[in-house]
Order: structure tokens, then sequence, then C-alpha cells
């Protein structure tokens, strides 16, 4: 989920049904029912951070519309908007929906209908993700945890960090401080270890791999096991924008789209 959003939230599932954002050609966002069904164009225009907002609902950000947010029912294409600010990395919560202001760059929640907006974090957010009882940001000083009501604010690692990303016991990241090398940070102690053969241009994780768009190698596709320190090329492609949904890795090439098996295999282009 948070590996998605952290890179544009361009694919998305609701139900059995695929929504495919055609960020090489910004020719529209798209509809793919089914294995074998031909993509049908949603609506023109490309949604970004686009998540499931309950039974055949689609939360994302209109880029043609200032940013703001939006909720579609599917079945109907019936669009409701749900927050009148420009938002980036929109998350829909429990209680309620966290997203940065594009204007600002402070961290906000407000209720799953817009309202009742509220500030947690006045600096600038990079990113962020949710605990229990707790958020995580990479802020301009460093990253950051706070509880829910963006109180009790403590500093944890002095990073710069880009994709924010939990693996297991560690925060995964591109520490932009050091040409965007994989680092890992030890939740129990804060210490942080630098991947030096890795430098993440796009990152995710599917709960137990990192998976890379290595910048020291082609921008190829590197899995990385957080546990072991080590890594292998899943991918000799050029790629961009990783996403994964179920099981497999979908990732830019060539201005399109294309999905690999995280359980290996070929890949195989998305045509839209």
């Amino acid at each position: 989920m948070y590996g998605n959003r952290q890179n544009g939230g361009l694919i998305a599932s609701a139900g059995d049904e695929r929504i495919v954002g055609d960020v090489g050609r910004h020719s529209g966002t798209y509809i793919i029912e089914g294995p074998g069904d031909a993509p049908r164009q949603l609506r023109e225009g490309v949604f970004w951070f686009m998540q499931a907002g309950g039974p055949g609902r689609l939360l994302y950000s209109d880029q043609h519309r200032g940013s703001r947010l939006y909720r579609m029912e599917l079945a109907e294409r019936r669009e409701q908007l749900v927050l009148d600010r420009p938002c980036y990395m929109p998350l829909l919560a429990e209680d309620g929906i966290y997203y940065i202001d594009e204007e600002d760059q402070g961290l906000y929640r407000c209720d799953r209908d817009g309202r009742e907006t509220e500030p947690l974090v006045r600096e600038q957010v990079q990113g962020f993700f949710l605990e229990e009882d707790a958020v995580w940001y990479a802020a301009a000083k460093g990253i950051k945890r706070c509880a829910r009501d963006g109180s009790g604010a403590e500093l944890i690692a002095q990073a710069a960090a880009a994709f924010l990303l939990p693996v297991g016991d560690y925060l995964a990241f591109a520490d932009t401080d050091n040409g965007s090398r994989l680092a890992l940070l030890e939740r129990r102690n804060g210490e942080v270890h630098a991947e030096r053969a890795i430098a993440a241009a796009s990152l995710n994780t599917d709960g137990r791999y990192l998976y890379c768009a290595n910048a020291l190698g082609g921008h190829h596709i590197y899995r990385y096991d957080p546990v072991l320190g080590s890594s292998f090329r899943m991918s000799g492609e050029r790629a961009d924008y990783l996403h994964i949904l179920d099981r497999d890795l979908y990732y830019m090439h060539g201005g399109a789209w294309r999905r690999l098996s995280l359980d290996g295999g070929e890949p195989v282009q998305i045509t839209l």
C-alpha cells in the first residue's frame, strides 16, 4: 500500500478490476476488468495516488483539476469532490484521510468525507506512513515520529529520506544526502545502514523484500533482502514507477507499463 503511494499511486485494484494511469503518454486513466480484457478509458487525465475508497469506489488526486481529492463510484462513473485542496500522497485510514498539502507541504488529516481538517505537522513533509498509534514521516531535518494527532514529535534519525517504507523491523528509504543510496533504519534503536551498491530511483516492498530501480545499475530492477543484506537483479530493463499488486510487479519501461511476476518469468507489456 505505502510503496505504491510513494511511487504515485498510478495503479490500483477495485475488486477484480485494475485501474491504470497512462503516465507514459498521459492519454488518460483506464480500467481493466479481467485477464485478457482490453483496457477501457475511465476518463481523460491521469489519476494520482489511487486507492480503494470502499466497495466499488476509487479515491484519487486529479492533476487536471488542481490535484483536488475526488471519489468515484466506478459502476456509474459518478465523481464527488472530497477535498478542495491540492493533495499529495493522500491516505485513507479508519480515522480519516491523511494528506500532504501541496501548498505548504504540511501534513493534515480530515474526516473520510473531507471535513473537519486539522493540521498534524507544520513543517515540510516528504512522505509518511501510519502505525497503530503513530505517524512516521520524513521531514527536511530528519525522520521523525509523532502521535496520530500530531503531538509528541521526536527525531528518530538525522537523514534526508525519500521513499520512506516500513519493511519488517526496518524503515527503508533513499538517502538523498548520500546519492539516494538505499538505507535501512532499525526501528528499535534508530541506527541507519547504507547499501553502497544500490541507489533507489524507485522503491517498493511486498512486506518481505525490497524492489529497487537501481540508478547505479542502469535503472534495472533489483530485489533486496533487508534481513540478509543481499540482492540480485530481477530484470535487465530500465524501470520506473514500481508498483506491486498481488504477486505482480508493475513498472514503466519505454513509456509503457509492463508486468512482471514476483515469482519470476518474462515481463508482459500492458497496452493502453
